[in-house]
């Protein structure tokens, strides 16, 4: 019997080493992320109809909130659902960041985040855009049909 319940007294030492780590739950580099308002994003050149023709080139104003980020830091746009993706570098204390590009109105999945210099990532915003009439657009929190939120 003592030679069999060997091998927990030398794994000993091993294991309350192991267990003595203390858990971190996973959050963001830091606390930076983008808030876009339901009217952030507009059609410049609108046709008569964004029901009619949902491909558009547009521009979407968003807010940085959370800490003060680092000169040189970007924000970055990526739609999931098609192949927009912007870069912004931010200028010393730039809160409002504004991106132009070309997606589908009607079918979109728009990923935000802020990037340090270091390569640290703030927190990711999800959001997609939803025709409400011919000449009308919001933004919506969330994503549609296969989420990444």
């Amino acid at each position: 019997m003592h030679a069999r319940g060997s091998w927990w007294l030398a794994a000993s030492p091993a294991l309350a080493l192991l267990c003595s780590c203390a858990v971190h739950p996973v959050v963001p580099a830091f606390r930076a992320s983008l808030r876009v308002e339901q009217r952030g994003i507009f059609v410049p050149l609108p046709p008569p109809s964004l029901r009619a023709t949902p491909e558009q080139e547009v521009v979407l104003d968003g807010t940085l909130e959370g800490e003060l980020v680092a000169d040189g830091s970007e924000v970055h746009l990526v739609d999931h659902f098609g192949e927009a993706a912007a870069v912004v570098e931010l200028a010393p204390a730039q809160r409002n960041v504004v991106f132009a590009f070309h997606t589908n109105l009607a079918d979109n999945c728009l990923e935000l985040w802020v990037v340090s210099p270091t390569g640290e990532l703030g927190m990711s915003t999800f959001v997609h855009t939803e025709i409400r009439s011919d000449t009308e657009v919001v933004i919506v929190q969330g994503c549609t049909h296969g989420d990444t939120d």
